[in-house]
């Protein structure tokens, strides 16, 4: 009798499942005569409203990631998600729910031909099953969706590299039917981006906008989404400026060695020239043969004017030199029968004794100027660092190119900075980029 109650129970639970699996049973033979029927005079050739009107495709990008922005193939890489919506009344169907296809089935309706424009390179991820889904509502409309992987060209603008901005887009059309047949258009949220980072740019904006494309062929409905990307400049600080400036600061270093040490000097000039050729050249092979001077050219050749120009101030201190030391070792034409007089002498005494109390006046003025200033008692560091200024500029024994140069060169180039950043960062113009056939917004 024990056995019999626990039994009970157990055949309860039987009964149960044997009613769920009838009823799952059920279903799926509901789905399956749905399927039959709504297939089994359907044409996947013709479009849906082929003989009465325009179709509409809602369509809606979702970014996963953006990869590279690569300057110099002049494109861009994204993996993106991308969903399509239309209505196709031959599918209406009676389920209380909507019937799904994975990618293997999806070529048992009919689907957009749509096609993604510029693509170099598109792959459709590899998985256990094709990435791509079919989704079919009971008032007839169908949602596909389908993941790809797209390298696309970008037609880039490098006048401000690297300091600057880059729009790229994303367009959208029907290869086969023209804009009488079919009219692409956004959803109400049509740009999704989940992961923001890039390691060379960040996404300041996006937009989403449709047209007409007007070709030889005819007019196009085509949607298209363009991002803009801003250079993060943190990298060419790193890499391009900050090295070229030191370079350039290195070679100031000759003003303040002497003009006797040529070897010190000359050594230093080359280096520095041929330091910034080699820092040039590795950047060259990045960037494509364009026919226009980038920002970051407009800074590589007026650094390298300033190296060149601390090598060539040397030597306009040799010949200045030399030029001095001419001047120094002239003497009276003996030669030509001119010799001076035992009055010419005494003349020559008088002056001499004239210009030591002239000397004995100005030395006498300038130690009561120099005791009138120890009275007033200055400032000790600022004392110190004006006779460090006046010692490094002034008073050594260098050449006068030399102390020139100490200021003209380090004030030159710091113009040139503020010249530069105004210009690059704040003057910008507009520069429309050719487009592949005419458009207008619809």
């Amino acid at each position: 009798m024990r056995n019999l109650l626990y039994l009970v129970p157990l055949a309860i639970l039987l009964q149960g499942s044997q009613t769920n699996l009838a009823s799952g049973n059920s279903r799926y033979k509901q789905a399956t005569e749905a399927m039959n029927n709504l297939l089994r005079n359907y044409d996947k050739r013709i479009r849906p409203y082929s003989n009465t009107d325009k179709l509409n495709i809602t369509v809606q990008l979702a970014v996963e990631r953006f990869g590279d922005i690569r300057e110099k193939e002049m494109d861009f890489s994204l993996d993106v998600y991308l969903n399509q919506t239309w209505h196709d009344d031959r599918l209406n169907h009676t389920l209380d729910h909507p019937i799904i296809l994975s990618g293997e089935f999806k070529g048992s309706v009919w689907q957009p031909d749509t096609i993604i424009l510029y693509v170099r390179s598109l792959t459709v991820y590899n998985s256990l099953s094709e990435p791509s889904s079919i989704t079919i509502y009971s008032d007839g409309t169908v949602r596909s969706t389908v993941r790809l992987a797209l390298v696309i060209n970008c037609l880039m603008d490098l006048r401000d590299y690297p300091l600057d901005e880059q729009e790229c887009s994303l367009a959208m059309l029907s290869y086969t039917h023209q804009y009488e047949d079919i009219v692409y258009k956004w959803s109400q949220k049509p740009i999704s981006i989940y992961d923001h980072f890039m390691d060379e740019f960040s996404i300041e904006s996006y937009k989403a906008s449709r047209e007409i494309a007007r070709y030889t062929s005819g007019n196009w409905s085509r949607v298209t989404t363009t991002f803009l990307f801003k250079r993060q400049i943190e990298y060419a600080l790193l890499q391009i400026y900050a090295p070229t400036m030191l370079i350039v600061s290195l070679s100031w270093l000759s003003f303040w060695i002497s003009k006797e040490a040529v070897p010190a000097r000359v050594t230093l000039g080359v280096t520095t020239i041929l330091t910034i050729v080699t820092l040039i050249g590795s950047f060259r092979f990045q960037f494509p043969k364009v026919s226009y001077i980038k920002a970051i050219d407009w800074f590589f050749i007026v650094s390298f004017v300033f190296v060149f120009g601390a090598q060539i101030e040397f030597i306009a201190v040799l010949l200045h030199s030399v030029y001095k030391q001419q001047v120094s070792m002239a003497v009276p034409d003996v030669e030509n029968g001119v010799a001076e007089s035992p009055r010419d002498f005494s003349e020559v005494d008088t002056q001499t004794e004239s210009t030591n109390q002239q000397n004995d006046n100005k030395e006498r003025s300038n130690s009561v100027a120099q005791s009138s200033l120890r009275q007033r008692k200055p400032n000790t560091s600022l004392r110190k660092t004006k006779s460090a200024l006046k010692f490094a500029f002034v008073e050594n024994d260098c050449d006068v190119i030399d102390k020139i140069s100490r200021v003209l060169f380090p004030v030159g180039y710091g113009l040139f900075h503020v010249t530069y950043w105004f210009y690059f960062e704040y003057v910008k113009f507009l520069r429309p980029l050719s487009s592949h056939g005419t458009t207008s917004s619809v």
